[in-house]
């Protein structure tokens, strides 16, 4: 199933929807993703600021994959050197 996503508080409540439904606590999704509940509970009410690093590692802890549409008119074989070459420089770091 695909949903846009436009602001931050319609994927904290995905992840809080999805979170439920398997059943897992706040505070146990905070442990396997190095997090507190706190932090879980202010990303799944919305919080605007809340760090993209953090949200990511609890978006695939939760199995729910994210990903960019991107516009047609976009070279897509350029775009996938660009991405290789910035992906193979970030390694090195």
């Amino acid at each position: 199933m695909s949903i846009q996503i436009k602001k931050i508080e319609q994927l904290g409540l995905l992840s809080k929807l999805v979170r439920k439904s398997q059943n897992i606590r706040q505070d146990d999704l905070g442990m396997m993703t190095d997090n507190s509940h706190v932090f879980i509970g202010q990303f799944e009410n919305g919080k605007d600021t809340v760090e993209i690093g953090r949200v990511l590692k609890i978006m695939e802890e939760l199995g729910i994959r994210l990903y960019a549409d991107l516009p047609p008119e976009l070279n897509e074989n350029e775009l996938k050197e660009k991405i290789a070459l910035l992906l193979s420089t970030s390694k090195d770091k």
